[in-house]
């Protein structure tokens, strides 16, 4: 880490997704890691899965609501490279389902 840093990698990663132009997010992370490569990598390794999990998170919803009104979607289904199996089970954080990852 940068030896004048100031946010941890979080804190870095909460700013930076709130960043719609990716050349400007580019130039805030270059800007708060002071040069350090390592710390930059890790940081925008996060950027990526952050928006990567949206991404799948947006398939789930899309799927979700083109069964609007059924309680369970229908499976198999595929979202993203995950194909779901079959739900495990759900509770107040969400639904669990045992998925396999298809090869990109």
């Amino acid at each position: 880490m940068a030896k004048n840093q100031k946010l941890n990698e979080e804190e870095i990663l909460a700013q930076a997704v709130e960043i719609g132009d990716a050349q400007e997010r580019d130039r805030f992370l270059d800007s708060v890691c002071e040069g350090d490569a390592e710390f930059r990598g890790v940081v925008e390794s996060m950027v990526i899965d952050f928006f990567a999990a949206g991404s799948l998170l947006d398939g789930l919803n899309h799927i979700a609501g083109t069964v609007a009104g059924a309680d369970e979607l229908p499976m198999p289904v595929q979202i993203d490279n995950y194909k779901l199996r079959e739900k495990i089970d759900e509770g107040g954080m969400g639904i669990v389902y045992v998925a396999d990852q298809l090869a990109h």
